[in-house]
């Protein structure tokens, strides 16, 4: 089996426990929409597509468990309407598993319970939007290996006061979107930010519009700090 194709198994209300074989690459939209009693799953190493909705109306999925090495695409869109693969609000943990080096764009977009997010040593990228919303979300860290960060990756996370940002040399933090600049961190409930001891780049925009942000130590091994990286955050004490 290479492929779980679009509708596969929608509406299998019964089923309580999938396992993917190695061998699949791409999970169709819808493929285990309103599987009511799935717990969790595990998305195997050499998965490099989800279609949208694929474990939408998921009510009990509260674990992911994502090893997609280098997963591109976690979405689709529908009139101009995103439909992001996992959009279930029953979600509360995602574990990404040693070998992944990307996060696709919108894939947790939503998520409303999302409390936990352990990120693997190995992520590279973290794409557009890619947590946007997930509202229970109240502390990350950022590894060191991270270059990318999308526009709005964590934007609207209405309970994320606390960061701490260990990417060593992270470039890009923000989306263009008709020459405005979509930051990925715009966050209101942003207050403190913990800077590792070996980050040497603050990107443009990085934290731009954070407008609650209270603290942070730019640590001495920065050697860059971009353009506007910290505008907009008037609550700035020290």
């Amino acid at each position: 089996v290479t492929s779980i194709g679009g509708c596969a198994f929608h509406g299998c209300s019964s089923l309580t426990a999938i396992t993917i074989p190695e061998s699949v690459t791409s999970i169709g939209d819808y493929a285990f929409y309103g599987c009511k009693t799935l717990t969790s799953i595990t998305i195997p190493e050499n998965i490099t597509a989800i279609g949208g909705a694929a474990f939408q109306n998921c009510p009990n999925l509260t674990t992911v468990i994502f090893n997609a090495r280098n997963c591109t695409v976690a979405h689709t869109i529908l009139s101009d309407n995103i439909n992001p693969a996992f959009n279930n609000n029953a979600i509360t943990r995602v574990e990404f598993g040693s070998q992944v080096t990307n996060i696709p764009n919108y894939i947790f977009w939503g998520c409303k319970g999302i409390t936990d997010i352990v990120f693997g040593p190995n992520i590279e990228t973290i794409g557009q939007s890619a947590f946007y919303g997930c509202t229970s979300l109240n502390n990350i860290t950022i590894p060191e290996g991270v270059t990318s960060i999308g526009g709005r990756a964590f934007g609207d996370c209405k309970s994320l006061n606390t960061i701490t940002f260990n990417a060593v040399n992270c470039v890009n933090m923000v989306t263009m979107e008709n020459n405005i600049p979509m930051p990925a961190f715009d966050n209101k409930a942003l207050s403190a930010i913990n800077f590792g001891n070996n980050v040497e780049i603050i990107p443009d925009y990085a934290f731009a519009n954070c407008t609650n942000l209270k603290t942070f130590n730019i640590p001495t091994s920065v050697r860059h700090i971009g353009y506007k990286s910290f505008y907009g955050c008037k609550s700035l004490q020290s």
